[in-house]
């Protein structure tokens, strides 16, 4: 479903809460009557690695002598959609060089003194 990638976690965690599946995350619905999935928990599915039965003990990763869940091949294909998905957090640009900046402080308490631009 999210390997396709018109999916995004919300929606599978909507669909997850829709139908029978049961989580055993602790967040309650409304009516306080079952846990639901979020789109954490979904994320988190997605990026274990536990389903390719491979877990870390102390520190250093270990195959399980099990067969995994899910194939190399699809986990890989979820891993490439999320770097898809993912978004850089937003630039601040800066318009203004304050040449003082980090040098002056206030005579009586000793803090930083802050500058910043104002309109008007």
């Amino acid at each position: 479903m999210y390997a396709s990638g018109n999916k995004t976690y919300w929606e599978i965690a909507t669909w997850l809460n829709q139908s029978v599946h049961e989580t055993r995350s602790r967040r309650l619905s409304a009516d306080q009557r079952r846990y639901l999935w979020t789109r954490y928990s979904v994320s988190g599915i997605l990026t274990d690695p536990f389903y390719l039965v491979q877990v870390r003990y102390k520190g250093q990763p270990l195959s399980g002598n099990r067969p995994p869940l899910v194939s190399q091949e699809l986990f890989d294909v979820v891993q490439e959609v999320r770097k898809e998905h993912r978004t850089t957090p937003a630039t601040f640009a800066r318009r203004w060089t304050y040449l003082l900046k980090g040098l002056v402080r206030c005579v009586s308490c000793g803090g930083k003194v802050r500058s910043e631009q104002v309109k008007g």
